[in-house]
């Protein structure tokens, strides 16, 4: 805390703070914001009588609804004379009161000062149109109790004009020489209580607290007016990232916590839009996205963690289609670098053990380029004699286990998994064994998906846009990583105690990305409230960052 602040405090019985923009900030980038986001609330509830020019009629009746010989208007007095018929202006009126609740937090970066002051008599001065009562409401809601607060719009005066001041000292019966003013209006802040006797103290409106600036493009710059979801996303991260422990919950916050709300918002959505009535979110990839989506909409939309991974359905198909062919193709979902065959057929859930009479045919131990293995004679042999029997036996085994898990979740109605994307392989995998359609609801779709037809899968960001691909694909494992939880892949199916599935041993965990995930979440948690949209042109930018 700045040492003269500190000294002032000292010598003062009676702390007086602003309310707006010193102890509360609202979640926008300018207070008139707020009445894009009241007719957008509005026109929600109501898809046969929208309005748009709700901003316009507020801001104008705000203007005339000032009344003769007083400096300060009420909130009754703006909605009485608003351009609307009474049953709209009143309900408009109950949706602006709650926008201001919803939208209005603790300025958390003015708590050591408040804090300082606590050994105080701690007062509140605004000028403001609405009543002590709702004041009251929303201070608590921020986690102030202060006993005494004049508004304005309680006595007709305001701080702009001083009165206001004259009206504190009388009631509390105190010099002005015994009260320091803490606020950010240069007039009504600082000028205006210092010509009334008051000391006062301005601090800075909104100071950038941004920490990972430089991961944005110029048009994030707070000074800028911009599109309203990207200003309230700006300025919830603005007003809370100094809640973050470190650098790496702050990049949580800023960058990964923006891009899975949106997206988590468009599953939802999107599942609505689509009658889905179970989603199945794919361990472990859409572990933190599940846990966002059970935050904001849990009892809305049936849903489950779902252990699955390809390496887990992949003998399962193998097992419904016993052909060469079928193996060939699976083979050719996987990467296309050169690797052993024991670690080829590993990644598709085969798990053969080489024997010495195996390995003359087709050596497991060497490696190859998985393009070529559908036209390798040696492999072709090899599957004849030795993976065919295998995949039989493995195959019908996890069958019946993965039937046994998916009646244990209960999967009702239309389905859908949910997944990062790229390619729908266990989608389609999926379809197949439980011979009824399965949605697919994607980050992303890297390659066209021919074993899916079109309308089976949605894609939040792209579908086969090359440049959303390039500018993920070397840093997609990375990308991934950020979403996944610390646990081991599926590797298969059984049945236990602790379930249906098998995991492989889960690595040791990791602080970095335990602490951008905790950033995550923090995000998610405060903007839960503001946010009714998802706003893919933010995320796509948020990208930059990648």
């Amino acid at each position: 805390m700045n040492k003269s602040l500190q000294n002032l405090i000292d010598k003062h019985d009676i702390i007086s703070f602003d309310i707006f923009d010193t102890l509360v900030k609202r979640n926008v980038k300018s207070p008139s914001d707020l009445f894009y986001v009241i007719q957008r609330r509005y026109n929600e509830k109501h898809s046969r009588d929208q309005i748009n020019d709700f901003p316009q009629k507020r801001q104008r009746a705000m203007e005339l609804a000032k009344p003769e010989g007083k400096s300060e208007i009420t909130f009754d007095d703006i909605y009485r004379i608003i351009d609307y018929n009474k049953k709209t202006a009143t309900e408009l009126k109950k949706i602006e009161l709650q926008t201001e609740l919803d939208y209005c937090q603790r300025n958390i970066a003015i708590d050591e000062i408040f804090d300082y002051c606590q050994k105080k008599q701690v007062i509140c001065i605004s000028d403001m149109y609405f009543g002590e009562k709702f004041i009251r409401k929303m201070l608590q809601k921020c986690g102030y109790n202060i006993d005494k607060i004049y508004v304005s719009s309680e006595y007709g005066y305001t701080k702009r004009d001083g009165e206001l001041f004259e009206i504190v000292k009388k009631d509390l019966k105190v010099a002005g020489s015994d009260i320091l003013h803490i606020g950010n209006d240069k007039v009504s802040d600082f000028i205006s209580p210092m010509k009334h006797g008051l000391a006062a103290w301005k601090i800075k409106t909104v100071p950038n607290h941004f920490q990972i600036g430089s991961y944005r493009s110029n048009e994030y710059d707070l000074n800028k007016k911009g599109e309203l979801d990207k200003d309230i996303i700006d300025s919830v991260i603005n007003d809370n990232i100094l809640k973050c422990a470190n650098y790496y919950e702050k990049f949580g916050y800023q960058v990964m916590g923006p891009f899975i709300y949106s997206f988590v918002r468009w599953i939802y959505t999107t599942a609505k839009e689509n009658n889905i009535k179970s989603l199945l979110f794919c361990a472990r990839d859409t572990w933190m996205e599940q846990k966002v989506f059970n935050e904001l909409y849990g009892k809305e939309i049936s849903n489950c963690y779902f252990y699955v991974s390809r390496k887990s359905v992949c003998i399962i198909s193998l097992y419904l289609h016993n052909d060469f062919d079928s193996l060939s193709k699976i083979v050719l979902t996987i990467d296309h670098s050169k690797r052993t065959g024991k670690k080829i057929l590993s990644s598709i859930g085969v798990n053969f053990k080489q024997t010495l009479e195996s390995k003359k045919i087709f050596d497991l131990d060497k490696k190859y380029v998985v393009t070529e293995l559908a036209d390798d004679q040696n492999f072709h042999k090899f599957y004849d004699k030795y993976l065919k029997d295998y995949i039989n036996k493995k195959g019908k085994e996890q069958s019946a286990y993965l039937k046994k898990y998916i009646d244990d979740v209960t999967v009702k109605g239309k389905i859908a998994l949910v997944d990062n994307g790229w390619r729908g392989t266990t989608q389609a995998i999926l379809m197949d064994f439980l011979d009824c359609p399965v949605n697919g609801l994607y980050i992303g779709a890297r390659d066209k998906q021919k074993s899916l037809k079109k309308g089976n899968y949605y894609t939040f960001m792209f579908d086969e846009d090359m440049n959303y691909i390039k500018r993920l694909g070397a840093f997609l494992d990375l990308f991934e990583l950020f979403l996944s939880a610390q646990h081991g892949t599926t590797l298969g199916y059984t049945s236990s105690r602790k379930g249906y599935y098998i995991t492989a041993k889960a690595p040791a965990e990791n602080p970095v990305i335990t602490d951008i995930q905790n950033g995550a979440m923090k995000f998610c948690d405060d903007i839960k409230n503001t946010m009714t949209i998802s706003n893919r042109r933010m995320v796509k930018n948020t990208l930059r960052c990648y």
